[in-house]
């Protein structure tokens, strides 16, 4: 009786992508940036539970992405930790998204990837642009189907906004980057995730800088006025991160229930953001370890935390 069960099974599926390739709807492959994407203008309409969204898919749509590979997405993706972050994931067996705002360098760095096998396509993002988010969020879910990992990478540091006296239009521009953009691309990005993904990860590149453990440190002199502006946006990213990894806790979703959105600091790196270079121990490889840490946690990792090296920081 299992024997017949199974084969049953096995005709119908058969059946069942034969007529999705050749009699009932328009199918064939196609190319995108380098991948093979299958893709239906009709198909029979059969539909299954998946457990992870607690909700009805077709079939069709479940199949396609169930044989894709997981998707990665990297702000600010074209140098520094980032690229190195892309890089890591790549290796990692990854479809990795380099999303830079300059289409010249973004593409320049996902080909350099690609030359040495490696799965990255570049994604022109502004973050600070709603409708370039936005059309960046349709893109992906058009080409890739599915998005696992997203890592609010980018940001700028205004090394001379202290607190004496504190500009403010200045300091607008850094809460735009280094905050609301990261919130607009996780709005605009976590539908996607949670509806494709078994596994959604978000990792918020943040510092010390923006915690009262460093900042209150009586020996520690980043607790004086220096970059006022640039520690509040990182300060403002925790809180955002900690709320939203208990907002996702607290939902019916399967998926949601299996999100993981961390802080992560990479480090004190040499990158063309670091002031003074020559000082910074770490390379932005070494410095992309934690990033890549927290985009890949098993079911079992942690949430809501704020990591350097796989160790937690305090707040």
């Amino acid at each position: 009786m299992a024997l017949l069960s199974i084969i049953i099974i096995i005709i119908f599926l058969f059946v069942y992508f034969y007529l999705c390739t050749k009699c009932v709807c328009v199918c064939a492959w196609e190319r995108e940036g380098g991948r093979l994407l299958p893709f239906c203008t009709h198909y029979p309409p059969i539909y299954i539970y998946y457990k992870h969204t607690s909700k009805y898919i077709h079939l069709y749509y479940y199949w396609a992405v169930m044989l894709s590979k997981r998707v990665a997405l990297v702000t600010g993706g074209n140098r520094g930790i980032g690229y190195a972050a892309v890089r890591r994931m790549a290796q990692l067996g990854y479809c990795v998204l380099l999303a830079a705002r300059d289409v010249q360098r973004g593409e320049a760095a996902a080909a350099s990837l690609r030359a040495d096998d490696m799965d990255v396509q570049f994604l022109h993002l502004v973050i600070t642009n709603e409708a370039s988010v936005a059309t960046a969020a349709r893109e992906v879910e058009a080409r890739y189907k599915r998005l696992d990992a997203l890592i609010n990478n980018a940001a700028v540091m205004d090394y001379d906004n202290h607190i004496t006296p504190l500009n403010v239009p200045r300091m607008r521009e850094e809460f735009e980057v280094n905050f609301f953009a990261a919130v607009m691309v996780t709005n605009a990005f976590l539908p996607l995730m949670l509806r494709t993904s078994d596994a959604p990860r978000i990792v918020n590149v943040s510092t010390p800088l923006g915690t009262h453990e460093t900042v209150e440190h009586p020996h520690n002199r980043y607790g004086s006025p220096l970059f006022t502006s640039y520690k509040c946006t990182k300060a403002a990213l925790n809180m955002y991160t900690h709320n939203l990894a208990y907002w996702l806790q607290t939902q019916e979703e399967n998926s949601a229930k299996a999100a993981k959105v961390n802080a992560a600091y990479p480090g004190y790196v040499r990158t063309d953001m670091s002031r003074n270079r020559a000082e910074a121990p770490m390379e932005p490889d070494e410095g992309a370890e934690t990033l890549v840490y927290l985009a890949t946690l098993p079911a079992d990792g942690p949430t809501g935390g704020f990591f350097h090296k796989k160790e937690r920081l305090a707040w």
